[in-house]
């Protein structure tokens, strides 16, 4: 339902019970109270069109298992993820974080996305987390966010990916991942 510029009133007029559908009724219905469908999800005008409200859903998921990599390209782990899908509209707010460790000083570990569904995008250094210059056996905690524009609008999955520089094993733990659809 879309919201409706309401009429001008003209004294001495009628106002009909279509009037009042249109310019009171639905415009109400309209309103953000009137549009949610979900509780927790949040409201925000649409990105392409005036006077339109859109529901958007909060997300994360975690993976608490630890597991290692000694890839060089941006890879899943033995458990994959964390992992969601969720309705986008042209942009999101991407959360994650993980506890990075490795038996190697001065290795670099790095922990990005990667989006598939209605867009296609691959993990990239763009968007890494990255640690580095740590002493062997030190665990780390790192998080970061990103506002990812350029999405096409509808369905679309986003996965964490790991990956480490120098072919040594990198491990990561409590990998979480969030997304605010937008």
């Amino acid at each position: 339902m879309s919201w409706t510029a309401p009429m001008t009133a003209v004294d001495n007029t009628k106002f009909t019970a279509a009037q009042f559908n249109t310019y009171v009724r639905d415009n109400l219905n309209a309103t953000m109270p009137g549009m949610a469908s979900s509780a927790g999800n949040l409201l925000i005008t649409s990105p392409t069109a005036p006077h339109t409200i859109v529901e958007r859903a909060l997300v994360q998921a975690v993976v608490a298992t630890s597991e290692a990599t000694t890839s060089n390209t941006y890879t899943d782990l033995a458990t994959v993820g964390p992992s969601m899908t969720i309705n986008t509209g042209t942009a999101a707010i991407v959360f994650w974080a993980a506890m990075m460790q490795t038996a190697t000083t001065n290795t670099e570990m790095e922990m990005a996305y990667a989006v598939s569904g209605a867009t296609t995008v691959a993990a990239t250094d763009n968007v890494r987390l990255m640690l580095n210059g740590v002493t062997s056996a030190k665990t780390n905690r790192l998080g970061r966010f990103y506002l990812h524009t350029g999405l096409n609008a509808g369905t679309n999955t986003f996965t964490a990916k790991y990956r480490t520089n120098s072919s040594v094993s990198a491990t990561f733990q409590y990998r979480l991942l969030g997304v605010m659809a937008l």
